[in-house]
């Protein structure tokens, strides 16, 4: 990853962790902040994602604690 893209893992109001790629923002341990989806479809692995995304697919993958 370059100093622009990460993971950031976070709790929803439902109390279901969630971890989402990002990429040209800045998160801080402990921030809230609030976050809107304006599209989602299904699971996809990680080496979906970073194999170049052909298929052009979007997902949030939920995490086990």
């Amino acid at each position: 990853m370059d100093e622009k893209e990460g993971v950031v893992t976070f709790l929803t109001k439902r109390g279901i962790k969630l971890s989402a790629y990002f990429w040209n923002e800045t998160f801080y341990e402990g921030q809230k902040v609030h976050v809107e989806f304006n599209h989602l479809e299904f699971l996809l692995s990680w080496n979906t994602v970073f194999s170049e995304n052909k298929d052009q697919k979007i997902a949030v993958e939920t995490t086990s604690n």
